[in-house]
């Protein structure tokens, strides 16, 4: 079990948290989502793990979907333990 304290980078215009990031436990090998919901659709987010930005490629893949931001992890390792934000 991989626990994740996790917290959030919003940008753009005063764009807010409505469902803040929570922090989640993933087994290894399984898929790890986070998610969070903004009160603006055309809001930015950045996603950080151990204080170095994620960029977007097959083992992080970052989705947009109307207030909803995530990061998906599609299959967890142990290296993948620690702080997401």
């Amino acid at each position: 079990v991989f626990p994740s304290m996790i917290g959030g980078a919003v940008s753009g215009p005063a764009a807010e948290f409505v469902r803040p990031l929570e922090n989640i436990e993933v087994t290894e090998n399984n898929e790890a989502v986070f998610e969070c919901q903004l009160n603006k659709e055309d809001a930015q987010v950045e996603w950080w793990f151990r204080g170095m930005p994620i960029t977007p490629s097959p083992y992080h893949l970052i989705a947009s979907r109307g207030f909803i931001r995530q990061l998906i992890i599609p299959k967890v390792s142990m290296s993948d333990e620690g702080e997401y934000s």
